[in-house]
């Protein structure tokens, strides 16, 4: 296990560069006395649990909470915030707070703010914890201290828990965790979180806290340095802004990073703070490089007095691994091959479920039509609200696929991989491998792409990957591209063995993904510059996947994308049922009767006048210079609500009855269709190749655009990558329809 630096022209000194901006603070200064927690009530005890990513924590909640676990986000921010509950054996209630995957409590990023204001207690909607549990990979001691001892400064009384036991065993270490205890001042419980072993010590700690401390910081800074924090620190507690607990952490966190809002120090203490600043920069011009230094060089000693280690190190089954894994030549193939076994499977295995779903959903709506008698509420339910509800559970089963692999990669340890081999071609936007995982889950929705940027450190980077998230062909794409490819391509083969058809497919992916990574390099270059933030990587050990974790993470998601996705493409369809449907119009319908009219020539009118008829038509000398008329105007309006509404919204038009809905029947009413002013075919191959690039480009989902409003808390990002992507999509369409017509292509 170890770091890894992707390509890219930024320099990373060490490994203690990432907490080059590091505002840890701890409880020396003023106090040395060892506090004490006070001994416990009743009440539930709230539990912080906190831990490096891949250091176990997730398998750690779950074998603690199980499935009374909940998952939402934290008020005014899009961090997760994950809870559950269980019940030691006194009877007492424990509630768990799973902390974002953490390096350091830097808060250079929002999931580090966040874990810094838990700790402290400063977050209305999150009580302070009774305690925290730190998860320690022990095969990797030194690196997770630095994150344990940070919390421990905090004055939370803390736990930790050794995990991965088995992991160092195999690299032939041994921790005497009795004397590594000692040194740190802190409870161990040695713990293999896969197997069960350590779960019941730690589930019996929760009713004995009142014997846990907060120890002294036991590392120390230069001797003027260390004089000037307990000032501070007397200051801070003196104000009411800080407790004897953590008032050293505080006070260096003032200092070093003037990281406490003026607002909340007050003008006598911040002219203070400046002073003591001014006075330290003369003797030391890197506080804060000297804090982790000297906070390392501690907990080197420690492990050098606690862990043994074999003189010639073991190379493990990770570093071997990688050596194939990680190999410029050999690694990018594996990727490749692996990720087109991964996009296969999401489209192939899904579609026997999705089949079932279809048939269920069909099944459902002729139950309806068959025991209500006509009316609104029969087209309520059937059209609106049952076609609304299958366009979202139609495509459920290629996210639950997409996210059993994600979650495969993820636990195995290879996901850590794939980000550093993408690292070099997304460099050359201005982003990092952290965006691939987003973009790769966009191509079946862009609804979980987006809300995977979570995991993205820096906030451009983040905000760069969602807005071109859309620009990925997703799955609802691929029922209108194949519905125009068959109708007005012709199938013949390609140097013998290719398709052109396939060809044509393939062709508009890649205008997707070469259109995003357009897009986000002019983001980075304009809207949203700054330096190109360094791929850092931790690379976890290979392990098998734990069956648990593989399956909480498919439900959890799926039912987040069923809540998210569900239930606003519900109340968009009942809204485009109304405007379908409305306003009625009898005199209409007996007029065309009188005239020997049929009832879909009829039901046509009725659309044409209905409000969605009459916006198409007042939006028809817009996109006529693109080649559609009112109709393809009506099928873009109700595609706002799932991409692939247009073709259920066309077959209307076309006459196509229950039983006419198939692709096969709407292609020959859609290639016979005649424009009777000009007596020309409404749909040639020129208007089919227009429509298709439309929809490469424009973001036509407005689920999609809500959840980009939900991930940014931000009305100006969503309105954006609406108006580009249109405007793109307009430029394509009107380039290549009037380029044609001039070619003689018309």
């Amino acid at each position: 296990m170890g770091f890894l630096k992707a390509p890219g022209r930024n320099r990373i000194r060490d490994n203690r560069q990432p907490m080059k901006n590091d505002r840890e603070t701890g409880n020396r200064g003023a106090t040395r006395k060892r506090d004490t927690a006070p001994l416990l009530s009743d009440h539930a005890i709230y539990v912080a649990l906190a831990g490096n990513p891949n250091s176990g924590k997730t398998t750690v909640f779950n074998a603690l909470t199980g499935g009374r676990q909940r998952t939402a986000n934290y008020a005014g921010v899009t961090v997760e915030k994950k809870e559950g509950k269980f019940v030691t054996d006194s009877g007492r209630d424990v509630r768990v707070l799973d902390l974002p995957g953490l390096y350091s409590l830097s808060a250079a990023s929002p999931e580090e703010e966040i874990a810094q204001q838990v700790l402290l207690g400063t977050r209305s909607d999150t009580p302070k914890p009774d305690v925290a549990v730190v998860i320690v990979d022990a095969s990797n001691l030194e690196r997770n201290l630095y994150l344990a001892t940070q919390v421990a400064e905090t004055g939370v009384p803390v736990i930790i828990a050794l995990n991965m036991l088995d992991i160092a065993k195999t690299r032939g270490m041994e921790i005497n965790a009795r004397e590594l205890g000692h040194e740190l001042g802190l409870p161990v419980i040695e713990m293999v979180a896969t197997t069960g072993k350590g779960i019941s010590e730690l589930r019996e700690m929760m009713d004995h806290l009142h014997t846990i401390g907060v120890p002294p910081r036991r590392w120390q800074l230069a001797h003027d340095v260390e004089h000037v924090v307990g000032e501070v620190a007397q200051e801070l507690i003196g104000a009411d802004l800080a407790t004897r607990s953590n008032a050293d952490w505080l006070a260096r966190r003032a200092l070093f990073t003037d990281g406490l809002p003026s607002a909340q120090i007050g003008e006598d203490l911040q002219a203070h703070l400046q002073q003591h600043r001014q006075t330290l920069s003369s003797e030391d011009d890197d506080l804060l490089d000297s804090e982790v230094a000297s906070r390392y060089r501690w907990i080197r000693k420690i492990c050098a007095a606690t862990v043994s280690r074999p003189e010639d190190e073991l190379r493990t089954r990770s570093e071997m691994v990688d050596r194939v894994i990680l190999h410029p030549l050999a690694g990018p193939i594996i990727f490749a091959l692996m990720m087109a076994f991964v996009f296969q499977s999401v489209f192939v295995w899904a579609q026997w479920p999705m089949a079932v779903i279809e048939d269920g959903i069909s099944k459902a709506g002729e139950l309806l039509i068959s025991s209500m008698p006509p009316g609104e509420l029969r087209s309520l339910l059937v059209e609106g609200v049952l076609g609304g509800v299958g366009n979202v559970l139609v495509f459920l089963p290629q996210i639950v696929i997409l996210f059993f692999f994600i979650a495969l990669l993820e636990d195995s340890g290879y996901m850590a991989r794939a980000a550093f081999l993408m690292d070099r071609i997304m460099s050359r936007v201005g982003l990092n491998g952290h965006a691939f995982i987003p973009l790769l889950s966009s191509f079946a929705c862009a609804i979980p792409g987006i809300m995977a940027t979570r995991t993205i450190r820096d906030r451009r980077d983040r905000i760069a990957t969602i807005m071109v998230a859309p620009l990925m062909t997703c799955s609802a794409r691929l029922p209108i591209y194949t519905l125009l490819i068959a109708a007005f391509f012709p199938e013949h083969a390609v140097l013998g063995i290719l398709s052109s058809r396939g060809l044509i497919l393939l062709g508009l992916y890649f205008g997707g993904i070469v259109a995003a990574l357009s897009v986000a390099w002019a983001l980075k270059r304009w809207l949203l510059r700054g330096e190109r933030s360094p791929l850092l990587l931790e690379m976890p050990s290979y392990k098998i996947p734990n069956a648990r974790n593989v399956g909480l993470t498919m439900w959890e998601r799926s039912w987040s994308f069923i809540k998210r996705a569900g239930t606003l493409i519900l109340v968009i369809s009942v809204l485009l049922w109304f405007l379908i449907t409305h306003p009625h119009n009898p005199e209409l319908a007996d007029e065309l009767r009188a005239q020997g009219a049929d009832e879909s020539r009829i039901q046509q009118e009725l659309v044409r006048a209905s409000y969605a008829g009459q916006f198409g038509r007042a939006l028809e000398p817009v996109i006529r210079p693109l080649g559609f008329d009112w109709k393809i105007g009506v099928g873009l309006i109700s595609s706002l609500a799932a991409r692939e509404v247009i073709i259920s919204t066309l077959g209307t038009f076309y006459f196509a009855g229950a039983e006419d809905k198939e692709s096969a029947s709407l292609r020959a009413a859609m290639m016979a269709d005649i424009n009777p002013d000009t007596g020309k075919k409404v749909w040639t191959p020129l208007v089919a190749t227009s429509l298709l690039l439309f929809f490469v480009f424009a973001c036509m989902c407005i689920s999609t655009l809500v959840t980009i409003y939900a991930e940014t808390r931000n009305l100006r990002w969503p309105l954006l990558v609406f108006a580009y992507s249109l405007v793109l999509a307009y430029l394509a369409s009107l380039a290549v329809y009037q380029g044609g017509l001039i070619l003689g292509f018309g």
